[in-house]
């Protein structure tokens, strides 16, 4: 009970005993009453009020309190009326409580503040103090009272609250993709994740103020037009998944697959979208759309170089007994001048039709090479003065070779014709003056470019490359370039098979080969040849031919399944003297031999059931010492490339000539 108010009470009530006649003061008494009533009303109140309420002096002490304050720190009224702070807590809280006091007794007022107020189960709670000033009628101060709010709970939802944000940021920042959550009617971007922020390269500040557009391409089908089509379709409900050119802030431009859904946040719907760098994904879409067009070519090429070098094959076999028997008809008529005149008019349509052939078994790759170590540079500048003979005066070639560029393993009469073919292809691009570039650069084709272009080896490589200022070519026209018979010349003037014959040749050299042209920019050739990784090998000077002279001496086995070019050798070698046993397969061959001794196998390579090296591996058994020579219109078998017979002295091309193939029998019996 307050002090004050007892006081009054009291000496009102010695008023009246000292008169001895209360009745002398019936309105006093009334009055008394009330305030008694007034003050067990105003108790009642506060005793029902539910948060703790409590009434200090000036000096700290509890002069009243309500049932919550009493059941909030675990006493009863009566333990704490009369007691200070510092009775009931914990000394480092009641001063806590006794500075907020003495502040609020310097300053007047009203006073707000959060403090911990120890509970009666022992724990501390988080509270918020709402305090003021107590005042007599005089003004004076007379105490002050103060309202306690538990707000634990509200605390511990804040802090739930912002470790679920915190959660939430991280995990936002977390992810690979970038993310932003956009407002569909101001066409704001409200939110981003830190990945939105790296993958477009803005500050969370700069993207917070972006809009669609500013992350768009921006030409259609990627403006922002587009962009709030896609967008007002998830509005509507329908996710929407789509591929979209986005642009960073410094303008480079990239690909993205949008993700766009609805999604309600708090009391609002908004956009949740989702992008994902697609780059790498995209380039790798077009690198293998190139690889497969390249695949798709090199097949088709492959194809008809296939059928060519079967067509080659059967030509040879019908060339090389004309080409022979017009060289013996040339000889017998040589004192007839009109007829020897004629046979040399045929002597040279078979020496075209034979070129013919040898372009086309280039193009299939079924040339036989004679593969030696070379210098590209020496070849080059040695082939330089043909070329300039060739090629028009207009036209300028200027080499520019690199100084000491490692060796290539090659065939050099092939390089020449490699040369050949792109010197004229680029003097037929130039229409009147002009300059054909020949260059040669070692370069290293790393895994990457290896990965772009189909038949590349990565590695060191010997570059070759052949320019010209001539007219260019179309995209569509270089698709077709290395097709046979492709030609953008009138008809007559070209047999569209010599830049076939430098694909198969560069293929079959184990290299690859690149052009690149723009129409009225010139074209350029690039070659690419692998390292020998050795010395050029010393070229020795060819055999002559010499013609039949009928001094032949041996036994000699022809084994042909063609009965012209059987029939042609089989004479030509009688005539020169030699012994000869004839077959028309290797199981006659083979009975033919029996017990008689063989000086000279000379076999096709390719015959029904069985091979010519499987023939003679056969014979050798019975007869170690026999020598071989091997003949073929192609040699695109893997009994040829896998050396069974890698010394040129081994073999003669078809079509061959009567000299020629006297002159590599001799050679080998001799």
């Amino acid at each position: 009970m307050d002090p004050d108010w007892q006081q009054q009470r009291d000496a009102v009530i010695g008023l009246g005993s000292m008169s001895g006649r209360k009745s002398f003061f019936p309105e006093l008494q009334h009055k008394i009453e009330e305030l008694e009533e007034n003050r067990e009303l105003l108790a009642n109140v506060i005793d029902s009020i539910p948060n703790p309420v409590f009434h200090k002096n000036l000096d700290g002490v509890y002069l009243n309190c309500n049932a919550a304050f009493a059941r909030y720190l675990g006493f009863s009224k009566e333990e704490i009326i009369g007691r200070t702070a510092y009775d009931l807590a914990p000394r480092e809280l009641a001063d806590t409580y006794r500075r907020a006091d003495l502040e609020l007794l310097a300053l007047g007022g009203t006073q707000v503040y959060e403090a911990a107020l120890r509970h009666g189960d022992g724990t501390l709670h988080d509270v918020v103090f709402y305090k003021s000033l107590i005042l007599r009628a005089n003004g004076t101060v007379r105490g002050l009272v103060g309202v306690i709010l538990d707000i634990t709970e509200l605390k511990r939802a804040e802090k739930a609250l912002r470790e679920s944000e915190e959660r939430f940021r991280a995990i936002f920042d977390l992810i690979g993709d970038a993310v932003f959550i956009h407002d569909l009617e101001s066409g704001a971007i409200l939110e981003v994740n830190q990945t939105m922020c790296d993958l477009f390269g803005y500050s969370r500040e700069e993207a917070s103020r972006l809009d669609v557009e500013a992350i768009s391409a921006g030409e259609p089908p990627y403006s922002q037009a587009e962009a709030m089509a896609w967008m007002r379709r998830a509005a509507a409900g329908e996710p929407q998944v789509f591929e979209w050119l986005g642009k960073r802030k410094n303008g480079e431009l990239f690909w993205l697959e949008i993700n766009i859904r609805r999604a309600m946040l708090g009391a609002a719907e908004r956009l949740i979208v989702a992008g994902r760098d697609i780059s790498d994904r995209k380039q790798a879409e077009a690198e293998k759309k190139i690889l497969s067009e390249q695949l798709s070519q090199a097949q088709k090429i492959e194809s008809v170089g296939r059928l060519a070098g079967g067509i080659a094959h059967d030509f040879n076999n019908l060339l090389t007994p004309i080409i022979v028997y017009v060289q013996l008809l040339m000889r017998d008529l040589s004192d007839n001048e009109r007829a020897s005149s004629r046979l040399g008019q045929i002597m040279l349509a078979a020496s075209r039709a034979k070129e013919l052939t040898q372009q086309l078994l280039s193009f299939g790759r079924k040339q036989r090479l004679t593969m030696r170590v070379l210098d590209l540079n020496t070849v080059i500048a040695d082939f330089s003065g043909i070329l300039r003979r060739t090629i028009r005066e207009s036209v300028e070639i200027s080499l520019h070779l690199a100084p000491e560029l490692p060796s290539i393993r090659a065939d050099r009469t092939q390089v020449e014709q490699i040369l050949m073919n792109l010197a004229i292809n680029a003097q037929d691009a130039i229409e009147k003056n002009g300059t054909i570039t020949i260059e040669t650069a070692m370069v290293m084709l790393d895994e990457g470019y290896a990965r772009h272009h189909a038949g590349i080896v990565s590695g060191w490589h010997a570059m070759l490359s052949v320019t010209d200022t001539g007219h260019g070519m179309t995209p569509e026209t270089q698709e077709k370039i290395f097709e046979p018979f492709f030609t953008t010349k009138e008809s007559g003037l070209g047999t569209g098979l010599g830049l076939a014959t430098v694909y198969g040749l560069v293929k079959q050299h184990n290299g690859s080969i690149w052009v690149y042209s723009e129409p009225g920019r010139g074209t350029v050739f690039k070659i690419y040849f692998p390292l020998a990784g050795r010395a050029p090998d010393q070229e020795s000077a060819p055999v002559p031919g010499v013609l039949a002279t009928g001094q032949g001496r041996g036994v000699i086995l022809l084994a042909e399944d063609n009965e012209m070019v059987r029939d042609m050798a089989s004479e030509l070698l009688k005539e020169d003297g030699y012994a000869v046993l004839v077959a028309e397969s290797p199981e006659v061959a083979l009975k033919l031999t029996g017990e008689q001794h063989i000086d000279l196998l000379l076999s096709d390579v390719v015959m029904p059931r069985m091979s010519g090296p499987e023939l003679y591996a056969r014979l050798a058994v019975a007869q170690p010492g026999l020598r071989v020579l091997y003949m073929s219109g192609y040699t695109d078998n893997v009994i040829v490339n896998h050396g069974l017979f890698d010394e040129e002295r081994n073999f003669i091309q078809k079509p061959f000539s009567a000299d020629a193939l006297l002159a590599k029998v001799r050679e080998l019996l001799s």
